[in-house]
């Protein structure tokens, strides 16, 4: 595609950020293609730093998944969910719910995504259980 001097844009840095995510064995590979997102500035959009979390998370790099987060301008729930799901693989619970919590103060309302994230999500619901969340989520509509 450089090659061919064509410019990759947001799409073709999420199916390529996708693919590496894939395959953690592909974390150096995407810590390049990060270094050029941030080149070309699309470091900040949702879609791109969404692409990045998944990837930093599941190649085990929660630092650099968080900084994706830290770095967007706009969040939405797809943005939250990317970041409880890094901290879930990591079997960081505890962040995850600080992260549940904090998405809440600001005024997001979960979906059932938030709340169900690949194999850990068991889990999380055990702790958000534990942590007497159920009676603020049934308010708010969700049923686990």
């Amino acid at each position: 595609m450089l090659v061919e001097n064509a410019v990759p844009d947001k799409c073709t840095y999420v199916c390529i950020l996708s693919t590496y995510a894939t395959n953690p064995a592909a974390w150096c590979e995407g810590k390049c293609l990060h270094a050029r997102i941030l080149s070309v500035g699309l470091d900040r959009n949702f879609i791109v730093a969404t692409a990045l979390m998944n990837l930093y998370g599941k190649c085990n790099d929660i630092e650099h998944a968080c900084s994706s987060f830290e770095s967007l301008l706009e969040r939405d729930i797809v943005s939250w969910n990317a970041l409880i799901a890094a901290y879930a693989q990591q079997a960081l619970y505890k962040d995850a719910f600080q992260t549940f919590e904090q998405l809440y103060q600001e005024g997001f309302l979960p979906d059932r995504v938030t709340l169900v994230h690949h194999e850990h999500g068991k889990e999380a619901i055990h702790l958000f259980k534990q942590m007497k969340l159920e009676d603020m989520m049934l308010n708010k509509g969700l049923h686990l």
